[in-house]
């Protein structure tokens, strides 16, 4: 009864959703309608490019619109345990087929899309919704997200999503030829996949500093760590085998923040969550009482972060990469047991001469008091600087989302 109870708001909150939608005002555009899954900052640079093209970006939010799928199915299927199509998911697969086909009849009567942008199609909530889209001729667009995944990830992630959840989707548009042999790896054809960059890359290129309210006095030098899951990037087997973790370098590296920000408080610290960690209060707690630190989560300002800051630092993170695009120093952090003894499975930052690399506690403490004290003057390796975003980003210009649309329109004519 409460399960069935669960269910009906579930429907009512989608549909209150959908009803309190508004139609764009635009005419004579074709409409795309984009799934906003932590993708806030590519939508913010395809948006800012969409005024002289023929297209609109109507933006909806997954987790409200596709409330009754997610709550249709079971733990197995969320945390990925067994194949979507598996077999004893046949009535959950039948039920979100249902529900997908009169969200997209009520969704259409009110905005009246023409095509389907999403930062994946692996989410088990948007898979009926993605085929019942097709049966009406409305393709399905991935605007990857993710672009740099790890060696390790490179062949047991592409396994992995090939026997639980394979692509479905009508074309693929990428950040670099590194990412296509990936996707390829998947099982998706070469023809189906576009290279073309990293869309919010092009923000980097447009936006300027600006005072967020962070601190009182913004006009400070700001260093700017982005912290990270303790696993990131290992798999549950060899966590769970090896006892693979980024514990102590992530420790480590927060005791080092905080000592630094308690030795110079005239600078201020920015401690970065990713937008999808689930540890952010004992970050919170642990840095509670240095005025001059701050930890930040969402998915929203990290560009805008590294535009105010003096100093990145970091370990297995995009933003370490648009650190580099905007020349600003950035540190990364190589050390600890676990680090060195799957340094073959992360990816290679350590190989590139554009980063200041950093191997012990001490090295890190002392890296950033002479950034401090030389008023964070940097000098990038332009060859390696190329060499790194080229293999990352295909070259950013600032102009990867007017590219994107060109293509999307490519696809709609």
């Amino acid at each position: 009864m409460l399960q069935f109870a669960k269910h009906i708001y579930h429907y009512f909150r989608a549909l209150w959703y959908i009803l309190l939608l508004k139609p764009p005002a635009v005419k004579g555009k074709k409409i795309i309608l984009v799934i906003n899954h932590f993708f806030d900052q590519d939508i913010a640079a395809l948006k800012a490019a969409e005024d002289e093209s023929s297209v609109h970006f109507f933006v909806i939010e997954p987790q409200k619109l596709f409330a009754p799928i997610i709550s249709t199915f079971p733990h197995e299927i969320k945390f990925a345990s067994i194949p979507y199509d598996d077999p004893t998911q046949t009535k959950n697969r039948r039920k979100a087929s249902k529900i997908s086909r009169y969200i997209l009849k009520i969704l259409l009567s009110k905005i009246p899309f023409d095509l389907i942008l999403t930062p994946s199609d692996l989410y088990y909530w948007l898979r009926e919704f993605i085929h019942t889209a097709k049966n009406q001729e409305i393709e399905t667009i991935v605007l990857d997200k993710e672009g740099i995944i790890s060696p390790h990830y490179y062949f047991h992630h592409a396994e992995k999503i090939k026997n639980l959840f394979p692509p479905i989707s009508d074309q693929f548009i990428v950040w670099s030829d590194r990412q296509k042999s990936f996707w390829e790896n998947v099982g998706i054809s070469s023809s189906l996949i576009k290279v073309i960059g990293q869309p919010r890359s092009d923000l980097l290129f447009t936006l300027k500093k600006q005072d967020l309210g962070l601190f009182e006095d913004e006009s400070r030098h700001q260093v700017l760590f982005f912290t990270y899951f303790e696993n990131a990037y290992i798999t549950p087997e060899l966590e769970k085998e090896k006892g693979l973790s980024w514990r102590e370098l992530r420790s480590s590296t927060h005791s080092q923040i905080k000592k630094l920000a308690e030795l110079y408080p005239t600078t201020h610290f920015i401690v970065k969550c990713h937008p999808q960690q689930l540890d952010i209060d004992k970050i919170e707690s642990f840095f509670a009482g240095v005025k001059n630190v701050i930890v930040l989560a969402g998915a929203e300002s990290s560009n805008q972060l590294l535009i105010n800051s003096s100093l990145v630092v970091g370990f297995q993170s995009t933003a370490l990469i648009e650190s580099i695009v905007l020349r600003k120093p950035t540190i990364y952090t190589f050390y600890t047991s676990d680090v060195k003894a799957f340094k073959e499975g992360i990816l290679p930052f350590h190989e590139f001469d554009v980063f200041d690399i950093v191997q012990s506690e001490t090295q890190l403490f002392d890296r950033i008091s002479a950034y401090i004290s030389s008023e964070f003057k940097s000098i990038p390796n332009e060859k390696s600087r190329n060499e790194l975003l080229k293999l990352y980003f295909n070259d950013p210009d600032g102009d990867t989302g007017k590219k994107v649309i060109s293509y999307l329109e490519s696809i709609l004519k």
